[in-house]
């Protein structure tokens, strides 16, 4: 059975200067750095259904987010808002 195939557009929408590291989990749970992001950058990366992608803090290593990449095209929009301490709530977007 084929994969279904689709993108994920990471995008920083953080309110200050926040570098994100965006990584992709193999089957076995291993992540590969794939992407990093400053603020108000973006990346367009494929994706199959069913893989799971990890967003991190750049600087301090922290898990701020989780994706699972489906058929078709989608957003997930980093957010930080008023300190490193406290994510805001990370959030995607169907399409």
């Amino acid at each position: 059975m084929p994969s279904e195939k689709g993108t994920i557009t990471f995008v920083n929408v953080s309110d200050f200067i926040f570098d994100a590291s965006v990584y992709v989990v193999n089957e076995n749970g291993k992540e590969t750095f794939v992407v990093e992001l400053a603020t108000r950058q973006s990346s367009k990366q494929d994706t199959v259904a069913g893989q799971v992608w990890v967003v991190k803090d750049k600087e301090s290593g922290q898990q701020v987010g989780t994706v699972t990449g489906k058929a078709g095209d989608q957003t997930y929009e980093i957010k930080f808002g008023s300190g490193r301490d406290t994510p805001d709530q990370t959030r995607g977007g169907g399409g």
